[in-house]
């Protein structure tokens, strides 16, 4: 298929959207094609479910029944787990970093950084932790894993298997914003 087809249609999806008005105390955020509505209470939320999908159905769209979680007091949306007030890391996603061999090449570091990357809010002092990494791209030729290596990538593991739920922002509160 054509690789752009996602974009172009988030784009699309977009645009129709901005004739959308959520009602009071309920919000709609969309990336890409992915859809979420957030309320203050169950009803609101299932009220503009409803209404959500009645409006995406007038517009020629369908929804993916395989994909939709309806009005549940936790979602999966773009990778990770979000409830009240919450955000958790994706079992999933920590058993394939677990199972990953370690790199023998370039392409394979770069895939290792793009996973690890992904999760990279869970773990503290992310920077300094993954350098092992980046500095593996700057190698010439083929890399050399050594057993260094492999402590480093056991922290990291660890530091996915131990990560703690993260609290969403609440805008209503005062907060203090550190920058790794």
């Amino acid at each position: 298929g054509f690789t752009e087809s996602p974009n172009l249609f988030g784009q699309a999806l977009e645009q129709i959207l901005q004739e959308y008005q959520t009602g009071e105390g309920v919000v709609l955020i969309q990336y890409v094609d992915d859809l979420l509505i957030a309320g203050g209470t169950e009803d609101k939320v299932r009220a503009e479910s409803i209404r959500l999908l009645n409006f995406l159905s007038v517009k020629g769209l369908k929804v993916s029944k395989v994909k939709l979680q309806f009005v549940e007091e936790e979602v999966r949306y773009l990778g990770h787990y979000l409830s009240k007030g919450e955000k958790k890391i994706n079992p999933e996603r920590v058993k394939g970093i677990l199972s990953i061999p370690p790199p023998k090449n370039k392409r394979q570091v770069r895939q290792l950084l793009g996973l690890v990357e992904y999760c990279r809010q869970w773990i503290e002092n992310y920077s300094n932790k993954v350098k092992f990494l980046y500095d593996k791209l700057s190698q010439e030729g083929l890399i050399k894993w050594s057993e260094e290596d492999d402590q480093h990538l056991r922290v990291l593991q660890h530091d996915l298997v131990n990560a703690p739920v993260l609290s969403l922002l609440d805008l209503k509160r005062p907060f203090i914003l550190f920058i790794n």
